[in-house]
């Protein structure tokens, strides 16, 4: 009797436990959905705030997009420091300037026919008459000043300058390999190698056409006799 009423009573507590703990499993269960739902639905809010602020700002910083397709314009900042057209201009200007050999060259100053020429230190200039030469590192080569009162140009004064004979295995044509200073200069050349040119040489005038330089290369290079003669300026006006 005794040993029956306490199976009975165990049961009974079995029963008790089982059922309550049912009840409470159930409970607790569905508190914690319920929580969890929330921290859910939270975190979600959170995060659709902070991208769309994020949107935001970007439209608000983004550079516009051209309306042409294939355009890239981008706008230099406000604060952007420049350099003045005028100092980019110098700054090239100076990187471009090549040394003056001539700069420290002496003078020849001639009074008589209104002229002047720069020449190297170590040359010498010998004037007789109308005629002048020019000698250095042992080569020699010479210039002549002629009058030219009509003030023709060049091929008509060469024509009546010089006789017919003179000038018979002559072309007269533009130089393009010696200058004298800035002005026109035309070459005197035979007309084929078998023929001789009496009066060849390189010719010059000036901008008054008063004068004309004949010069003759003679000895030297005529790389030497342009540097020379690209300084040669006529004083008359």
């Amino acid at each position: 009797m005794t040993r029956n009423r306490s199976l009975f009573v165990v049961g009974i507590f079995f029963l008790v436990v089982i059922i309550f703990g049912n009840v409470f499993w159930r409970m607790f269960s569905q508190g914690s959905d319920e929580d969890f739902e929330k921290i859910k639905q939270a975190a979600e809010a959170n995060l659709t705030q902070k991208q769309t602020t994020a949107t935001a700002a970007t439209a608000a910083t983004a550079p516009s997009v051209p309306d042409t397709l294939g355009a890239t314009t981008k706008a230099a900042p406000e604060n952007a420091v420049t350099a003045p057209e005028d100092t980019q201009k110098t700054a090239t200007s100076e990187a471009d300037k090549t040394p003056d050999e001539t700069a420290d060259w002496k003078t020849y100053a001639d009074e008589k026919n209104q002229f002047e020429f720069k020449y190297p230190t170590d040359a010498q200039v010998v004037c007789g008459g109308d005629l002048y030469r020019v000698s250095q590192n042992f080569k020699t080569w010479k210039f002549r000043i002629f009058s030219n009162k009509a003030k023709a140009d060049l091929q008509t004064w060469y024509n009546a300058e010089f006789s017919e004979k003179e000038r018979k295995n002559c072309t007269l044509t533009d130089s393009v390999t010696l200058k004298v200073g800035s002005y026109e200069t035309k070459y005197a050349n035979p007309n084929s190698g078998l023929t001789a040119c009496d009066k060849a040489g390189y010719f010059s005038t000036g901008d008054s056409k008063e004068l004309v330089i004949r010069a003759e290369i003679g000895e030297e290079t005529i790389e030497n006799v342009t540097k020379i003669l690209k300084t040669f300026k006529f004083l008359t006006k």
